[in-house]
């Protein structure tokens, strides 16, 4: 027996203990277990035994390097063989460890109760004697501790991707090893479903009609439903430590989505993943949504962090990357701010995904007006969150800007709000640079630290596993369950919206020729709204 240990940035934090039962035959035309695990790029036997247990398995078997299969009973002793069959082939998470062989399998069997969710910070005896682990203090005592210990270095590697650590996209950013806090994945869409991997059959996550249906419906109780079963399911994939169908990209608990721009022309050709054209049908929507990914513990833990699309005036597809709207003060208060406000103020969103467009010569994520005078000064939103759309901040050396230098880049988009770089390196390679030049203060680098840290104390990243009570949640319970189905499925039965029988068209007499086009009509996955979620079947 021992007890099994996850690596997050170089600290062994405790996960569950495995007891092993030693080395099998096992082959394709006559399988141990049945229950078969998408393959792992990262594997562990930890790893595996996690998934397994999230499934409600007691067992948990490795084989080929990267395959995972999970069983109810003990292995039959007969099929037996030597343990050196299972030395074949390293885990790739762990090359120190065993991971089977061909047609071998190394079973465990695992308890994993008070397993530590992933990512989780504050699982090393030398972390928790540091204040900002300590959940009897104030989160702004926290936070102020986690300042006081880490250096300016420290602060901009949290802040900025790290190429080394998975897709830039996704953007990983590092940890703080020194106080052995884990590196991080934040990008997840939670706009229609959580994207992430299918773990088993019947175990993919739901995925509800698209917004612009949902929104039709007007059931601001469904709104609700939608984001307590997505964020119920999001902690569910967390706590087993599960992924995105992108093999490395880690499902954690910051999520994107509602997207709430206005749709303004049918021609945008992203419609379906918005809610309507009128603001304050959005904002109604983005606020009871919000409200239900972001239901606290008795702890006042949120299940989830949810952050907005597209911050804003994002309503055209066409040189997205490069356009430059004329926006009046009018316009912007009456149509492109006004569902966010609603969003921030009411629904508590942790923050939002600047758009790639600029507004009046300023790019969202370099547009100082927006992000700090309006929403951190208007609305009172200081804590709020920003992260740019993938390779946004690269865009700003083309229009409409036209700036010369990565540095330029990296300083326009943090000095006017941005705080986190998705997508591209320029932050990554030139932030600390800045920094030491005195083109970016030491201010605006610890503002972006801090806005990225509290809301993950708040979230219990930072506490005793016992004390968040979502960590007790599993994927065999909720993903996909009976209940969640149900709750999609009123979502969708509501959606449909009836129009006027002109001329008496319906019914349909005998012998009309009747052509159905467009997306919805053509293919299965057109029923889907974009970002239905990386897998709606398991393969």
């Amino acid at each position: 027996m021992r007890t099994a240990a996850l690596l997050a940035a170089g600290v062994a934090v405790e996960a569950c203990t495995l007891t092993q039962q030693g080395c099998y035959v096992d082959s394709i035309s006559d399988r141990l277990y049945d229950t078969f695990l998408p393959e792992l790029n990262g594997q562990t036997q930890d790893g595996c035994a996690i998934a397994c247990d999230s499934l409600g398995f007691a067992f948990s078997g490795v084989e080929f390097g990267n395959q995972c299969f999970c069983g109810n009973s003990a292995p039959d002793a007969s099929k037996k063989i030597s343990d050196d069959k299972c030395k074949a082939m390293k885990c790739p998470g762990d090359k120190t460890e065993d991971c089977g062989g061909a047609d071998a399998i190394l079973i465990n069997k695992q308890n994993c109760e008070g397993n530590a969710p992933n990512k989780q910070a504050c699982m090393t005896e030398k972390s928790k004697g540091y204040g900002f682990c300590d959940p009897s203090k104030s989160i702004d005592e926290r936070i102020d501790d986690l300042v006081s210990r880490v250096t300016v270095e420290e602060m901009v590697a949290a802040v900025v991707p790290d190429a080394a650590l998975g897709s830039l996209c996704h953007c990983h950013t590092q940890g703080v090893p020194s106080l052995d806090i884990p590196d991080y994945t934040w990008l997840v869409e939670t706009n229609t479903a959580v994207a992430s991997d299918c773990i088993a059959p019947g175990k993919c996550a739901t995925t509800f009609s698209g917004p612009m249906g949902m929104g039709a419906s007007f059931n601001k109780t469904s709104w609700t439903l939608k984001g307590r079963v997505m964020s119920t399911e999001m902690r569910a994939f967390y706590n087993a430590h599960w992924h995105r169908s992108n093999i490395g990209a880690d499902v954690l608990i910051t999520g994107y989505g509602p997207n709430i721009n206005i749709a303004r022309d049918p021609r945008f050709g992203r419609s379906s993943e918005l809610p309507g054209e009128d603001p304050f049908h959005s904002g109604t929507y983005a606020t009871h949504m919000v409200t239900g990914m972001q239901e606290k513990d008795s702890a006042g833990h949120p299940r989830m962090l949810a952050y907005l699309k597209h911050f804003t005036a994002y309503s055209k597809e066409d040189n997205r990357r490069h356009d430059s709207d004329d926006i009046s003060k009018r316009d912007f208060f009456e149509t492109y701010l006004p569902q966010y406000e609603m969003a921030f103020t009411k629904g508590n969103a942790t923050g939002a995904m600047c758009s790639y467009n600029a507004e009046n010569g300023a790019p969202s994520c370099a547009n100082g007006w927006l992000l700090n005078t309006v929403m951190r000064g208007m609305w009172n939103r200081p804590y709020s969150h920003i992260t740019t759309d993938c390779g946004a901040v690269a865009n700003m050396k083309g229009p409409p800007l036209n700036l010369s230098t990565n540095m330029d880049a990296a300083v326009a988009a943090f000095n006017n709000g941005t705080d986190l770089e998705m997508g591209s390196t320029f932050t990554t390679n030139t932030l600390l640079a800045a920094y030491q030049m005195g083109r970016v203060s030491n201010t605006t680098i610890k503002n972006s630290f801090i806005r990225a840290y509290r809301p993950q104390i708040m979230a219990g990243r930072f506490d005793p596993i016992p004390s968040t009570e979502w960590n007790k949640i599993k994927i065999a319970d909720v993903v996909n369950s009976t209940y969640h189905q149900q709750v999609a499925q009123e979502a969708a039965q509501q959606s449909l919206v009836l129009l006027k029988n002109d001329k008496s068209f319906l019914p349909l007499k005998k012998g009309v020729n009747l052509a159905v086009v467009g997306p919805m009509g053509m293919t299965s996955q057109g029923l889907l709204s974009d970002y239905a979620g990386d897998m709606q079947c398991f393969s």
